[in-house]
């Protein structure tokens, strides 16, 4: 079951690295992209990135890494309700629109501080101190 949902995982990533290249490098499609897609695609490559690189192995398989998997998961609900807005009501991009994903940015700053750039002997430390659970 793992090996499915590992390649699940590859496929929904090299689909989104395929579609930001593809809006990245067409001028024509640019014109006419709705800017919440894009930023759609790119919580979902967050998303997906911690997960690839984690069962890849890459930097030691550090599970760290899944935190990564966390910011998007926070970003989603908003990127999402933005991306369902602009395409059913027709309302274009504003920067107020924006306040939506505070929350989850504030999420990303807390546990980058205290859980991503945190040293392994200070989680370790909080392991064993039960904080961590």
């Amino acid at each position: 079951m793992e090996l499915l949902i590992n390649q699940l995982v590859y496929f929904g990533f090299l689909q989104c690295i395929f579609l930001l290249g593809i809006y990245t490098f067409s001028a024509e499609i640019k014109k006419s992209l709705n800017p919440y897609l894009i930023a759609f695609i790119v919580v979902l490559f967050l998303g997906l990135l911690g997960r690839v690189l984690h069962s890849l192995h890459v930097f030691g398989a550090s599970y760290k890494l899944l935190a990564i998997s966390e910011y998007a998961t926070f970003l989603f609900g908003a990127t999402v309700y933005l991306l369902t807005k602009s395409s059913v009501t027709g309302v274009q991009f504003s920067t107020r629109d924006l306040i939506h994903n505070v929350p989850g940015l504030a999420y990303i700053i807390v546990i980058s501080i205290y859980f991503v750039f945190a040293p392994p002997s200070v989680i370790s430390a909080r392991v064993q101190s039960g904080e961590l659970f």
